[in-house]
């Protein structure tokens, strides 16, 4: 790596971080939200169950767009 490029890539970090305290002293009355440490984790399926439940949603929005469509003088 060369000098010029450690100098940059120093720089973007020093800048990035002055960016940083300005925004959050811009709007000192903002409240970041709480974190929350959620140990649910949604079950995971195979990529066939996916496949046939994208399947099944795909045909259920054709048939409304068909249905909105005869409806539409």
């Amino acid at each position: 790596m060369t000098p010029a490029l450690k100098s940059i890539i120093l720089a973007s970090i020093v800048l990035c971080a002055l960016a940083g305290c300005s925004i959050k002293s811009a709007v000192p009355e903002f409240e970041y939200p709480e974190a929350k440490n959620t140990k649910t984790w949604p079950k995971l399926v195979s990529t066939a169950q996916l496949e046939q439940t994208d399947a099944a949603r795909i045909d259920d929005a054709i048939k409304q767009i068909e249905d909105l469509e005869a409806q539409t003088p």
